[in-house]
C-alpha cells in the first residue's frame, strides 16, 4: 500500500494498481512490476518458439545435414601437410585473430560455432582446408598454384 497525502492533516492509502491508473505515468514500483510481467512473458515466448515443432525440425535438419558430411568425409581427402600439428601450430593461432562472422561465412556454420572455433575449439577436419585458406596458409597457397 502507498500513502498519499496530500494535505498533511489529511492522508490515505491506495493500492499500487489504482495508484498508478495512469499508463504514462507510473510510479518507480508500478514500473518495475509491470517490467517484470513483460519480461516473463517475453522470455515464456522465447522458450516456447525456441522449443517448439518448427524449431525442433530445423535443428534435425541441420544436425542431419552435418551428420551426413562428416561420415562421407574421408581422411584421404586431406592434403598431406594439413595434420593436427599444422593445423594447431600455423592455422589456428591466425582464426584466432580473425571475426567469427568470417570464420562462419567460410565453412557454413553458425557465428557461434565459429566463436568457439575462433576461441580454440578445434573443429571436424573436414573444416580444416577451407580454414587454412581462410587463415592464408602459405602450404595452402603453395599446393593450389601445383595443381593448375
Amino acid at each position: 500500500m502507498l500513502r498519499l497525502t496530500g494535505d498533511k492533516s489529511k492522508s490515505r492509502s491506495v493500492s499500487f494498481e489504482r495508484c498508478c491508473a495512469d499508463e504514462r505515468s507510473k510510479c518507480a514500483r508500478c514500473a518495475v512490476r509491470t517490467a517484470t510481467k513483460k519480461m516473463l512473458n517475453a522470455a515464456r515466448i522465447g522458450r516456447e518458439t525456441a522449443n517448439g515443432p518448427k524449431a525442433q525440425m530445423k535443428r534435425a535438419v541441420t544436425q542431419r545435414k552435418n551428420a551426413l558430411a562428416q561420415h562421407a568425409w574421408k581422411s584421404p581427402d586431406q592434403p598431406m601437410w594439413l595434420t593436427e600439428k599444422y593445423y594447431s601450430e600455423k592455422v589456428q593461432p591466425v582464426l584466432a585473430t580473425m571475426s567469427a562472422s568470417a570464420i562462419a561465412r567460410r565453412i557454413s556454420v553458425s557465428r557461434w560455432y565459429a566463436g568457439r572455433i575462433r576461441e580454440g575449439y578445434r573443429p571436424h577436419p573436414r573444416h580444416w582446408q577451407k580454414l587454412a585458406a581462410l587463415a592464408g596458409s602459405a602450404a595452402f597457397t603453395r599446393s593450389t598454384e601445383t595443381t593448375r
